[in-house]
């Protein structure tokens, strides 16, 4: 593995994430996870020129950068320069001209002098090359081990499937269902681990620390990625026929595709998801304006420690006696 340093500044950066030159898309990424206040206090640390930490980034060819540290960063510059959102509780900018508060402007609105600041800002981009992926998933580990980073982004650092993962991440029940803050945030990823341990263990359990060790040891395989994906359609069968009529049913569809009902819901949509009565059931069990269902106990095993292999037993157990209740 080669190692080097460019310079490049913020305009340049945003022309190369903007003609796809560079991106940020590697599958070891975490997804946008800053707020606008943290995006903004950023922007103001640019235009003050204060010192920030160096990007890196994988160089395959000539012009093909991809970034594997510092996404929140570059996004923040990109939606910024494009007005995608007005800077928000920054500090007063001090001068010789006096006190300038650009708080509330997007970038077309700041001085021109602010503008250049930005633009002429000057990153150091640490350049790999020759990185095997193992070697790209160690640096990212290293780079962000001790901050931030959530346990579920560590993990996923670490998993043997990433591309499994990703192609099922990309399921059209995420993009139908999810919003575009939960997409953001890689909520389609946290389903998507926890729905395969349902699928592959008998005795199930959704904590951190068992997510961690199913993703550095559980090889998923082409007909997993099946199995699941048409799990997946026919989720998105009963969702897009509960949206029919989103008044009746706004409860029961925002409750069967929350981030907790899904991967308990994996295994009996394959058990029962040709059933007739599945979607009368759904519209029984999570139509309440109240509650995570009808049933307190499941409501109480989907609360705090929801993740514990007891809960997340007692749910799949008191799905399947309602619906043979229901069934009569």
């Amino acid at each position: 593995m080669n190692r080097s340093t460019v310079n490049w500044t913020a305009k340049k950066l945003y022309g190369q994430f903007s003609t796809n030159k560079a991106t940020s898309e590697n599958e070891i990424q975490r997804g946008v996870v800053w707020n606008i206040q943290q995006k903004s206090l950023f922007i103001h640390s640019l235009i003050m020129d204060y010192p920030v930490p160096p990007f890196y980034a994988i160089k395959s060819g000539r012009n093909s950068f991809d970034f594997i540290d510092g996404k929140q960063r570059s996004t923040a510059i990109i939606d910024f320069i494009d007005g995608k959102f007005a800077l928000k509780d920054i500090p007063v900018i001090e001068d010789d001209d006096g006190e300038t508060d650009i708080t509330g402007q997007r970038y077309a609105d700041l001085p021109e002098d602010f503008r250049e600041a930005l633009d002429g800002y000057s990153f150091s981009i640490v350049l790999l090359e020759g990185a095997t992926q193992s070697e790209i998933e160690d640096i990212f580990y290293r780079l962000n081990n001790g901050t931030t980073l959530k346990a579920n982004d560590r993990n996923y650092a670490k998993a043997i499937s990433k591309s499994e993962i990703s192609e099922l991440c990309n399921h059209k029940l995420f993009l139908t269902a999810l919003t575009k803050n939960a997409l953001s945030k890689m909520t389609q990823r946290t389903i998507v681990i926890q729905s395969l341990i349902m699928l592959f263990n008998e005795e199930p359990c959704l904590d951190a620390k068992e997510i961690g060790a199913f993703m550095r040891e559980t090889t998923i395989e082409p007909e997993d990625v099946e199995r699941l994906s048409s799990i997946y359609d026919k989720f998105l069968d009963i969702y897009e026929t509960l949206s029919e009529d989103k008044k009746q049913n706004r409860y029961v569809m925002r409750k069967l595709l929350s981030r907790g009902n899904i991967p308990t819901l994996t295994p009996f949509i394959l058990q029962h998801g040709d059933d007739e009565k599945i979607i009368p059931f759904f519209q029984y069990f999570f139509g309440g304006e109240k509650g995570a269902c009808i049933n307190n106990e499941y409501t109480l095993a989907s609360s705090q420690g929801s993740g514990h292999a007891t809960n997340v037993a007692k749910r799949v157990e008191i799905l399947n006696n309602e619906f043979n209740r229901f069934e009569g």
